[in-house]
C-alpha cells in the first residue's frame, strides 16, 4: 500500500498504512502526533514510514511520538533504539510508559535504566504510572497506581526533571479497578516531584 502523500492532512488526519505500521492521529488542536506500531513487518518498511511521520509532523511544526509494548511485533529494547535511531528525525522521539520499559526490561522494577539508555532527550510524551511488571489480559503491561507496583515513581521523574524535559506527561491509569483514586495518587507522584 503506498503511503499517503499531502492530501491527508486535507482530512485532518496523518495515517501512514501499510504492512508493517500504522498511524492514525487527528491533528486539529494538537501539539503532538503520537504514532504507535501496531502490526509487525520488515524494518526495511516500517522505519522509513516512521521516518517520514517525524518529516510531516516537523514541516507542520508538530512532534511526533511512537510506543511499542509487549502485544507488538516490536517489543523489546532492541527493537525501540533501532526504530529510534534508524528513523532518525529530529521530529520524531519515543514515548515513555514505565509499564512497558519494565517490562522490556525483564519487570526488574528498574526501567529507569533503559531510560538512561534511550535518554530523557529522546523522549516526546510520558504515559505515566507505576506497574507490577505483570500483563493483564490481552497481553499488554498492568497500569496501576503510583505505589502500587515496583516502580520508583520518583526515581523516574527526577530523570525527567534533571534531564530538562518539557513535553506532555499524561497520568495513564488504563483498565484499573479505581481510574479516579489511581489518577489522584499519580498526581501526587508528580507534584511531589515537582516541588522536589
Amino acid at each position: 500500500m503506498k503511503s499517503p502523500g499531502i492530501e491527508t492532512w486535507v482530512t485532518n488526519r496523518i495515517e501512514l498504512v501499510g504492512p508493517a505500521c500504522t498511524a492514525k492521529v487527528p491533528i486539529s488542536d494538537i501539539k503532538s502526533v503520537i504514532l504507535v506500531i501496531r502490526t509487525g513487518g520488515p524494518r526495511a518498511v516500517c522505519i522509513p514510514r516512521i521516518s517520514q511521520a517525524g518529516r510531516i509532523a516537523g514541516d507542520a511544526g508538530l512532534l511526533a511520538c511512537f510506543e511499542i509494548e509487549p502485544p507488538f511485533v516490536f517489543n523489546k529494547e532492541a527493537h525501540y533504539l533501532r526504530i529510534l535511531r534508524g528513523a532518525n528525525h529530529p521530529s520524531l522521539k519515543g514515548i515513555y510508559d514505565p509499564s512497558h520499559f519494565d517490562l522490556m526490561t525483564g519487570s526488574t522494577g528498574k526501567q529507569e535504566e533503559m531510560l538512561l539508555r534511550v535518554g530523557v532527550e529522546n523522549i516526546g510524551y510520558v504515559q505515566f504510572c507505576d506497574t507490577d511488571g505483570t500483563l493483564r489480559d490481552g497481553g499488554t503491561s498492568k497500569h496501576p497506581a503510583c505505589g502500587d507496583g515496583h516502580v520508583d515513581c520518583a526515581k523516574s521523574l527526577k530523570l525527567f526533571r534533571d534531564g530538562g524535559f518539557r513535553g506532555w506527561i499524561m497520568v495513564d491509569e488504563w483498565e484499573v479497578p479505581d481510574p479516579y483514586d489511581a489518577c489522584i495518587r499519580c498526581k501526587r507522584a508528580l507534584d511531589q516531584a515537582g516541588s522536589a
